[in-house]
């Protein structure tokens, strides 16, 4: 396989920044036992080889040690080498690699090297109980993908940046990517072959790259504390894809983050890390976008806030919605084609969702439709329903009713030049037909964008809004948000993005266990 750099300027593009802290105030940047089985120590000498080669079959995606497997949606993505993403299924591997600076040393931090590291190793990989309810980022993604992703991996030793942390702070944003890629990654992952780790054993789904890799540094991200005037934001968090030419144990690097081991102090509990911010970066690293609007300071925006806040990708709280994890593969919602009553089982614990769509719709993720969800404020998201997280952010809904959301998640057929101006060709309805056509100059995407100045089209379309009677886009979701016993959700002539138009009720006729509806089409 050639990696194709052609195509790395999208990468660039697509870079997500996170915007969680506890600095941040209204934008920032539970139950089930879980078994891990991840490794948190030097890897066994059955999955390390010490001649820093790989064997010829590693390669093959029909060696029994690839385990995990992406959804149609992530296909897509590597497929046209949009971006390479970790695996949404299975048992991909995570490779953690804690970063400190001859100025900002691992020994300073709480624990000493040994301890900090260790901290890392319960906050990615470690086990929790039904007593717990703080996650690790392995525990979370068990309960919210319903079992169908368990993620793995390995803490490494800490690796001393070739540079001072103030000598690096100034740089541009571009030139301080650049030197995070070129220079801290690519050092950091040959130390790690150093080791004796075989990197190819972090490539679980035999596309070549390496599933995810996360850089953790030891600067405090709030410059008050740090002391460094960071201007730019370069000690903060984000999720980007790599550049590298070279091969690791002859796999290529993929998508890789990068933020501060002080993240995990965040939420101030005692028990176990705070992981919001690395759980959030994770799902960025699987290919999920921001819901929130980065332009939304800018004159004339209509939605600042089109999701209402209360999500994962968007105030980097609770869990997932269902738009995501139909994304990711964890549901397949059934389609409500014909009148009828209806219910739904808790969306925390089970998945469960229904779909109102246009006759165009694909039966895929990657359309537009209505999503409906029946939340309670039960499982990953309990502890920021009940708790504010930070004592800053808004609560996640403390009472239990019928969400939904209006999804727009079309493929388009993207094309570009050497220059890296793009072109929105069409719609894709044929999803596998087109992807054998793409070539070094196109790639499916999304089209739409709940940031518009990210959007391959002009139209004002946003890819996933909150959906109520009092909702506009332009606050945090509260329980009034939600469609309660005896609410009813209908439109007439509703206008599809596709040109198309419904009409239909949804009735909630009971809340419980159940939710139960009375639809009329």
């Amino acid at each position: 396989m050639n990696k194709k750099p052609a195509l790395l300027f999208i990468a660039s593009t697509l870079m997500s920044v996170s915007l969680t802290s506890c600095l941040g105030g209204s934008k920032p940047s539970s139950s089930g036992s879980i078994n891990s089985t991840s490794s948190t120590s030097s890897p066994s000498s059955s999955q390390t080889n010490t001649s820093g080669t790989n064997n010829s079959s590693s390669t093959s995606p029909s060696d029994e040690k690839f385990k995990s497997r992406q959804s149609e949606f992530q296909n897509v993505m590597t497929e046209t080498q949009a971006s390479y993403v970790l695996p949404s299924l299975g048992n991909p591997k995570v490779l953690v690699i804690p970063v400190d600076f001859s100025d900002f040393t691992c020994s300073s931090l709480s624990g000493g090297c040994d301890g900090a590291r260790a901290r890392l190793e319960d906050g990615f990989f470690g086990e929790r109980t039904n007593n717990d309810t703080v996650e690790s980022l392995t525990s979370f993604y068990e309960k919210s993908s319903y079992g169908k992703l368990h993620i793995e991996g390995y803490v490494a030793d800490w690796y001393r940046s070739p540079q001072s942390a103030s000598s690096i702070v100034s740089k541009s944003s571009e030139d301080f990517t650049t030197y995070l890629d070129q220079t801290l990654l690519n050092g950091a992952l040959k130390a790690v072959q150093s080791k004796g780790v075989d990197l190819s054993e972090y490539d679980t789904d035999g596309d070549g790259y390496l599933d995810a890799v996360w850089l953790v540094y030891s600067v405090h991200f709030d410059p008050e504390v740090s002391k460094l005037s960071d201007d730019n934001g370069n000690f903060w968090a984000y999720t980007t894809w790599s550049a590298l030419e070279g091969k690791f144990n002859d796999c290529y690097t993929g998508t890789y983050a990068w933020a501060s081991w002080h993240f995990m102090d965040e939420g101030g509990y005692k028990d176990h890390p705070d992981m919001h911010t690395f759980i959030h970066e994770t799902g960025h690293m699987m290919g999920l976008d921001d819901y929130y609007n980065y332009d939304s300071q800018e004159a004339g925006v209509k939605m600042t806030t089109p999701a209402g806040g209360l999500d994962m990708m968007d105030n980097n709280i609770g869990d997932h919605m269902a738009f995501s994890k139909y994304l990711l593969g964890w549901i397949t919602p059934k389609t409500i084609t014909s009148s009828g009553d209806y219910s739904l089982d808790a969306f925390a614990e089970t998945g469960d969702a229904l779909i109102i769509a246009p006759d165009s719709y694909i039966n895929s993720a990657s359309w537009e439709y209505l999503i409906l969800e029946y939340y309670t404020p039960t499982s990953l998201f309990k502890e920021d329903a009940e708790n504010s997280y930070c004592g800053s952010y808004p609560n996640f809904y403390t009472e239990a009713g019928l969400r939904v959301y209006h999804v727009d998640a079309r493929m388009g057929l993207i094309t570009f030049d050497d220059y890296g101006s793009t072109t929105f060709k069409k719609y894709v309805t044929d999803i596998a037909t087109e992807l054998s056509k793409v070539d070094n100059n196109s790639i499916l995407y999304p089209v739409a964008s709940n940031t518009p100045s990210y959007r391959y089209v002009s139209d004002d379309i946003n890819l996933v809004e909150l959906v109520s009677e009092t909702f506009n886009g332009n606050r945090d979701a509260t329980n009034n948000d939600l469609y309660g016993n005896g609410d009813t959700f209908a439109r007439t002539n509703f206008a599809w993005h596709t040109g198309e138009t419904s009409s239909f009720s949804v009735k909630v006729t009971s809340v419980g266990d159940k939710l139960s509806l009375k639809v009329t089409l």
